[in-house]
């Protein structure tokens, strides 16, 4: 055993460590072992003694052996420290932590090297079912989401990298939900295992099937011969999941899934798998137990939803989006009373964006609350800079959305706003829609009676439109009633819509608060809507939403509009067109002639000055009416 031990000291420290270690020649065998190695290996020290060293390493790990060892021996480096497996006499092996070093004689020469081993098994074997539950699903044994988005990232780069193709088959199991309510968990779980035995037989071994999530599945084809492959998966699944299930404690117990199939090439994994979610919906829309496969037209949709959602998520960080504001018009004397701020959002590619082009994004992204809250800092900030009006102070109001304002710190989050603008409360009103109180009236009564106590008003947005009743909207402290503009939009020749926003106007009176129309752009409709006492309006005939910064001006330019008796020439001049001026008119016609656009026409007349007759730029709205005049009452 090794009697050449340079010290006695050291000998005893290397026989008794409790740590396997070995002493290796120049030549690569073993030259000296502890007892601890004996044991690990279950050997004599004789039997080890002697024996290259790489014979104890599983046939697997030779290459790499021999090239560390070889590193060593050469001097190239002086230590390494690797795992790899070891062999017991049994056969079994042993996951071990190799450290090595090279022992110097008194030259510097090398003479040996020093090799101390430790067993990591238990180790190494808790790792590997940590992985297997990280990327297995228990229920099924499938591979899970995470290893799926792997393996769909891996077909991604293939067929980028030699055009292999590949599809995704997205499984959706239909009323998983009312089986688990009608007849337990147990049953689902079991109609889980059953789907994941159908899929996996009707697929091809190179192909993954994996549990996605809940009563989701999904399958990865690879198709490099067959490009029809997997339309007839698809179309087998189908027909295979619309089966009767038998087990214990419950009768025959029949279901159905929606299949969806996406075709490759895709720019990422989340892509395709949105692609085949998408198509696996449509199934479902015509009829539980179909297969629909997604079109090149829908995909391209889709990929323009994915990058408009991350540019709007990248606007919402950077501030990026702006608020416009509509004037709200006192009908009788045509006075400004408030503004409606409009969030707007400045594209770089596609223009300005009007809120419903991308507000359903945006809550379908959970960005929604976000914009709110920063609209309504803005407005406030903003309104804080508004003259006094001829009827009292300017008011803005400020649309919240469902979600917001059942969000639980919504009226503190308000009056801390209120107070870091400085603005009245009173100044403040809050536009929320029918279908925002009806999900929770009492939270919502709860929330606007805090606020209403502090002197912020609420108005009803687009009433008549919702499924609320008028009993459930009694418990709620509003102060306005906004009718939508599509009762409005056929004033006043429309019966049935004057007999509506008449009824609107009657309830709001009887109820002590006023009415608000929307949608107004004829002076038809202003003295239709005046003569059945609605007080306020906002529409096009005066103003679209327009920056802050045009605020200012409307509010010094009114009065605009009232309504008056028919006949008079000052009422018509003003009626029939915003500018008497004819070089004005004459160039707008010009412009109009040569196909330009209303947009375009008043980008025009405001890069050469001209105002209309309150003072104020150009927009499509003042355009129109500059054109199109509506003539005599």
């Amino acid at each position: 055993m090794h009697d050449e031990w340079p010290d006695r000291r050291f000998r005893d420290l290397f026989l008794q460590s409790g740590i396997p270690q070995a002493v290796i020649a120049l030549d690569g065998t073993i030259a000296a072992v502890n007892e601890a190695a004996c044991s690990l290996f279950d050997r004599r020290a004789d039997e080890l003694v002697g024996e290259p060293l790489l014979s104890r390493l599983p046939h697997d790990g030779l290459e790499r052996s021999e090239r560390l060892l070889e590193d060593l021996l050469e001097g190239r480096v002086r230590r390494a420290q690797f795992e790899h497996r070891l062999l017991h006499r049994d056969g079994t092996s042993i996951d071990a932590l190799v450290s090595a070093a090279a022992i110097q004689g008194p030259n510097n020469e090398l003479v040996e090297l020093s090799i101390s081993l430790q067993d990591i098994t238990a180790l190494k074997a808790l790792e590997r079912k940590r992985l297997r539950e990280a990327l297995e699903d228990p229920l099924t044994q499938l591979p899970n989401r995470a290893l799926l988005m792997d393996r769909i990232g891996q077909a991604v780069e293939r067929e980028l990298a030699g055009n292999e193709p590949y599809s995704l088959l997205f499984v959706n199991i239909d009323r998983l939900a009312a089986i688990n309510d009608s007849f337990g968990h147990a049953a689902g779980d079991e109609v889980l295992r059953a789907v994941a035995d159908t899929l996996c037989g009707l697929v091809r071994p190179g192909d993954t099937v994996a549990r996605y999530a809940g009563d989701e599945f999904a399958v990865l084809i690879c198709h490099p011969e067959d490009p029809h492959h997997a339309v007839a998966v698809a179309e087998r699944a189908a027909a295979a999941l619309n089966t009767t299930l038998l087990g214990a404690g419950w009768p025959e117990l029949h279901y159905t899934a929606s299949v969806g199939l996406a075709h490759g090439p895709a720019d990422t994994a989340e892509a395709l798998v949105s692609a085949a979610s998408a198509a696996a919906t449509r199934a479902k829309e015509f009829g539980r137990g179909r297969w629909h496969v997604l079109g090149d037209s829908a995909r391209h949709q889709m990929a323009e939803q994915r990058a408009l959602g991350a540019e709007l998520t990248a606007a919402v960080a950077a501030n990026g989006l702006s608020v416009h504001y509509q004037p709200i018009v006192d009908l009788r004397s045509g006075n400004v009373t408030a503004f409606e701020a409009l969030v707007r959002w400045p594209h770089p590619r596609r223009g300005e964006l009007a809120p419903h082009s991308f507000l359903p994004l945006a809550e379908a992204l959970d960005l929604q609350i976000r914009i709110d809250e920063w609209v309504l800092r803005e407005a406030c900030a903003t309104a804080t800079t508004w003259p006094q009006g001829d009827l009292g102070p300017i008011s803005v109001a400020v649309n919240v959305s469902p979600a917001h304002l059942t969000t639980p710190g919504f009226a503190a989050k308000v009056c801390e706003t209120l107070r870091e603008s400085g603005l009245d409360a009173g100044q403040l009103a809050l536009e929320i829609t029918e279908t925002a109180v009806v999900a929770d009236l009492a939270l919502a009564a709860d929330v606007l009676t805090t606020l209403s106590e502090i002197g912020v008003h609420v108005s009803i947005d687009d009433f008549g439109t919702g499924y609320s009743s008028m009993l459930q909207l009694r418990q709620l402290p509003f102060d306005k009633l906004k009718i939508d503009r599509e009762f409005v939009r056929a004033l006043p020749h429309s019966v049935d819509d004057l007999s509506i926003c008449a009824s609107v106007v009657s309830l709001a009176s009887r109820l002590g608060v006023h009415a608000i129309a929307e949608g107004i752009e004829q002076e038809t409709q202003v003295k239709a809507l005046d003569a059945l006492g609605c007080h306020y309006g906002q529409g096009f005939l005066w103003s679209g939403a327009v920056p802050a910064s045009e605020t200012h001006q409307m509010i010094s330019a009114t009065p605009w509009l009232r309504p008056t008796k028919a006949g008079d020439p000052r009422t018509a001049a003003k009626r029939n067109s915003p500018s008497s001026d004819p070089v004005v008119l004459q160039r707008a016609r010009d412009l109009h002639e040569s196909g330009a656009s209303l947009n375009t026409i008043a980008a025009s007349l405001n890069r050469a000055g001209s105002k209309t007759h309150g003072g104020l730029r150009w927009h499509a709205a003042s355009v129109a009416r500059l054109l199109f005049p509506q003539g005599g009452s």
